[in-house]
């Protein structure tokens, strides 16, 4: 992790264990009670309150953790990416698009304090956890709006969707929506899942795994959204500036351990409220056999795609 990069609260909890020690299933809801952390919002999932209910406080806290999880392991590889777009170097403001508590944000503004971040969500309870842990962060405050990204008006140089587009009905929908809060020329920055890349290995010892991954694609199949969304960007109006896929692997130092508790949070939070049917036990059972494989090898890929608005709308 990058230096200066501020880690959720229980990043340093999470490596105790040696992977040498036999380590059995935590439970996933234990974990999210090892510390109270300030919630996200349901729009990094779904967008808009006439869109979808938002989810329980219980469900909140929980992707929570997952979250701060996926910025702690993904941001040092992302940082690099915002080092070669010039127009994210000289914009002065930022919009982050379905913020949650903001804390993606606060890495970017611990590394490019020269900017004023605007953070909006359609959960109040997330603007509200926010304004408590970063509305005087240093060396730049940010500010939060509870807003939906939908209807939401600005004029701003950039706006960030991170871990968003693949809960949207249609990528069609972001491209719609964007000019209303970029000014002409104004870049959109998009990040997320690129699931062609996952992978754990070996690969037999892995099906399980496999076959949840094969079964939630089809049950929500935005996850595939940025993907496509290069290819739609000139029928909206924009031109794709740079497109990069990452690929994070588990063999970086500690993060074998982050993708076990991740993942573990993850499949816990589906098989409790998504509703979606599989053998759990099955499931559960073979992420810790593959936690404990010396080994065993897992990556997750990642898209990040800026997107720039003609000049004249």
């Amino acid at each position: 992790m990058p230096p200066g990069v501020r880690p959720s609260d229980e990043y340093a909890v999470r490596h105790r264990r040696p992977y040498g020690q036999t380590r059995k299933r935590t439970d996933a809801v234990a974990l999210t009670r090892t510390v109270q952390p300030a919630r996200i919002s349901e729009s990094q999932h779904n967008l808009g309150a006439e869109h979808v209910a938002l989810p329980s406080d219980e469900v909140l806290s929980i992707w929570n953790r997952i979250m701060k999880y996926q910025v702690d392991f993904s941001f040092p590889l992302e940082f690099p990416v915002y080092l070669t777009l010039n127009s994210w170097l000289t914009a002065d403001r930022v919009l982050d698009l379905g913020s949650g508590d903001g804390y993606y944000a606060a890495q970017l503004a611990t590394f490019f304090p020269d900017k004023t971040y605007t953070c909006i969500d359609i959960d109040d309870r997330a603007i509200e956890a926010g304004n408590e842990q970063f509305g005087d962060f240093f060396p730049r405050p940010l500010s939060f709006e509870t807003a939906d990204i939908l209807t939401y008006r600005g004029d701003f140089p950039v706006a960030i969707a991170r871990l968003l587009v693949q809960h949207l009905e249609a990528p069609e929908d972001l491209f719609r929506a964007a000019p209303n809060f970029l000014q002409p020329g104004g870049r959109l920055i998009v990040v997320d899942s690129n699931d062609q890349l996952r992978l754990f290995w070996p690969l037999e010892k892995c099906r399980w795994i496999e076959n949840f991954f094969a079964s939630f694609s089809a049950f929500q199949p935005g996850r595939m959204h940025s993907t496509s969304m290069p290819g739609l960007a000139e029928d909206y109006g924009f031109k794709v500036e740079v497109n990069h896929t990452l690929v994070i692997p588990s063999t970086i130092p500690t993060y074998k351990d982050v993708f076990y508790r991740s993942y573990q949070l993850f499949f816990k939070i589906v098989q409790d409220h998504y509703g979606m049917e599989f053998d759990y036990k099955s499931l559960f059972d073979q992420l810790d056999e593959w936690a404990q494989e010396e080994a065993s090898y897992a990556q997750i890929g990642v898209n990040v795609c800026s997107y720039r608005l003609n000049e004249v709308r």
